[in-house]
Order: structure tokens, then sequence, then C-alpha cells
């Protein structure tokens, strides 16, 4: 595990919307999932709807015991209309979460969310397990290419981090 924990913030997001599809499945499989997820949205953007913020791609994630749903697509400030069957819409409501930057290999993802669970774990808060944890992209992932991204752990309880 590392400590690494230069440049988190705590930030409050306000209530938003995601448009997209749906993922889950075990551990196993929910990555390749939901990178196929990805994918599809992404030869489906000019066809949805035009509110949507095509600058914020978010992957909005639950983990259970054995594993994982993910709700992956574009938001808005609103819910929109007009939208295909094959989408869904889900609120994101307004919290606060523990924010980081992520520029690299997959791989080193796993310390970088170590890291933010290590830093939650020293101070007066917790993860809200209530609240989906976010992943923030400025276009849609595609297969391969090196992350550029923000963690977005929501938090309970009121109070600062170290």
């Amino acid at each position: 595990m590392t400590d690494r924990d230069d440049g988190f913030r705590v930030e409050i997001r306000p209530r938003q919307w995601l448009t997209g599809l749906a993922v889950t499945g075990p551990f196993d499989v929910a990555e390749a999932r939901t990178v196929d997820a990805w994918e599809t949205l992404a030869a489906m953007v000019e066809t949805m709807p035009a509110p949507l913020n095509r600058d914020e791609w978010l992957s909005a994630c639950h983990i259970r015991e054995t594993e994982l749903t993910c709700y992956v697509g574009m938001t808005s400030a609103a819910p929109v209309t007009d939208v295909s069957p094959d989408l869904l819409t889900i609120e994101i409501p307004r919290h606060e979460y523990l924010v980081a930057n992520h520029a690299g290999d997959r791989e080193e993802l796993g310390n970088l969310y170590a890291a933010m669970f290590a830093r939650v774990q020293r101070s007066d808060r917790r993860i809200n397990r209530e609240i989906l944890w976010l992943e923030r992209f400025s276009g849609p992932y595609r297969r391969g290419e090196p992350l550029n991204m923000e963690i977005w752990l929501p938090l309970r309880d009121q109070g600062g981090l170290p």
C-alpha cells in the first residue's frame, strides 16, 4: 500500500444526472464489460441528447462483496428527455467527496485508491458506501489507452481531513 496523498482535495459536487449504460457482474468480468460499455457509448455520442455534457464522462460505481455495478455515461444539470431505450438516466445527488487525479496505467490505479482509503482512515471521516463513487474522464475511456481521470470517493461525517 502507498501513502501517496499529495494533491488530494475535498470537494462538494452538485446534483447531476448521468445518462448512459449500466454494467454489472463479478469482478473478474466487470472491467471488460465496463470498457465495452464505454466503446458502445462512444459510438452513440452523435445521437445522444444535446443537454449532455460531452466534456464530462463518468463511471459511477458501487462495490458489493462479490460484484461491481457501474453506470457509464455523460452528465447533465437536469434529467434529459428523449433518451434511447438502450440508455438509462440516474440521479447523482449533491455530495462531498475526496478527489484525486490519476494519469497513467490502470495497474497504478489500485495504489491511488489504497492511498485515498488510507487518507480517509487517518481522518475523522469515513467512505459513504450509500453513494456511488465516481471516476471522471474528459472523454470515453478507450481500451488500452493510459488513464487520465479523477477519482471521487464519497465521504461520510463532517470534519476536515488532516
